[in-house]
């Protein structure tokens, strides 16, 4: 007897094979935190790009266009495999001292997001709240997307957590 045994081997045809139709398009994360700053810090952090992007785990560059755009280059590390990704982020909307609504778009991606910001006072401290959408838009990036997978989605949420508030409680 074999140790294992196969019933059917059936090859999939052109349309189920498609890595467009089989691979997943997108993946969110939230991630809600205080910090021991008051809002009209947070706020000046969070209305620089360049101060997002230092927080984006595998940030390696960040080039600043203007004001509300800069190009950032990505690493992805999964396992044995990397990729990186050059991005195009933008501010799109921009309501001091509370609201960021923002996009990252580049060649395999989309990145959406939302940041809300309030304060919790009486004590000084500020509620940061986040959220964002990852959607593929070419094979690359629907491979990325199924090997990042909402776990690491997640943990790389809370790494940007982590550093954003280390970076304001300083």
């Amino acid at each position: 007897m074999r140790p294992f045994q196969i019933e059917r081997l059936r090859y999939l045809s052109p349309e189920e094979a498609d890595p467009q139709k089989v691979l997943p398009s997108s993946v969110e994360a939230a991630e809600q935190f205080e910090v021991n700053a008051d809002q009209d810090k947070c706020w000046t952090f969070f209305s620089d790009l360049s101060n997002i992007g230092s927080c984006i785990p595998g940030c390696e560059s960040i080039t600043k266009i203007d004001d509300t755009t800069a190009m950032f280059r990505v690493k992805l590390k999964v396992g044995y495999l990397s990729k990186t990704f050059e991005m195009k982020a933008k501010l799109n909307e921009v309501r001091a001292p509370s609201n960021v609504v923002f996009t990252a778009e580049g060649p395999d991606a989309e990145i959406s997001g939302d940041l809300a910001i309030a304060s919790t006072e009486p004590d000084k401290r500020t509620s940061v709240k986040y959220k964002i959408q990852i959607r593929a838009t070419s094979v690359m990036g629907k491979t990325a997307v199924t090997m990042m997978g909402k776990d690491l989605v997640k943990r790389q949420a809370s790494e940007f957590a982590f550093c954003v508030k280390a970076k304001l409680e300083s």
